[in-house]
């Protein structure tokens, strides 16, 4: 016959010039079937075509992951997105924004809530922040000085406190301190230090 769909394991599946299964992994060498045509994996599958009686294979090219235009809803599905996290915000129209991350599980963790200040200067060093950004200041264990950089809010839209805070704290340093951005114009600071 002619045409058709297979569907082998393994993720495999695709479709067969002439008939039969797809291997149940990447196959090489002889292939039986000329045109079968299978893939292998989800997010960026490997190609494997029958040409001239061997199987010739090609990797997945994958675009780099990109966020979304519009905040996903809480728990919507991300799959092929791990660990991408993304702002979305509308501070000049709503005052809102949202804050998204996909997590290992394929699903998105968004929090929502008003749009924090934009700091132009992090800790009187010039770093600037974004929405949804706190100073972070941390212990440099290579020359004893210390490393100034802005980092996702992880309390918010909650307030900022060592509670949550700590897990912007690069291991093995702990939340030290925190101030809290309370009025819409001074930025939260986060202060690790080395134990």
């Amino acid at each position: 016959g002619s045409g058709g769909t297979s569907t082998g394991t393994g993720g495999a599946s695709g479709s067969a010039g002439s008939g039969g299964a797809c291997p149940s992994s990447v196959p090489t060498g002889a292939c039986p079937t000329e045109g079968q045509s299978c893939s292998y994996g989800d997010c960026c599958p490997t190609q494997a075509d029958c040409v001239d009686g061997q199987w010739l294979v090609a990797d997945g090219a994958c675009a780099a992951p990109a966020c979304p235009a519009d905040a996903p809803i809480n728990g919507a599905n991300c799959t092929c997105l791990e660990g991408l996290d993304c702002t979305f915000l509308d501070c000049e129209a709503s005052g809102m924004m949202a804050l998204g991350g996909c997590g290992d599980d394929g699903v998105w963790d968004v929090r929502v809530g008003p749009c924090t200040p934009v700091v132009d200067d992090c800790f009187g060093r010039g770093v600037p922040c974004q929405p949804g950004e706190i100073c972070i200041k941390q212990d440099d264990p290579t020359n004893g000085g210390e490393i100034i950089a802005c980092v996702a809010d992880p309390c918010w839209p909650g307030t900022l406190e060592c509670g949550c805070a700590a897990t912007a704290c690069p291991s093995p340093q702990t939340c030290d301190s925190v101030t809290p951005w309370t009025d819409g114009s001074n930025p939260g600071h986060l202060r690790c230090r080395l134990p």
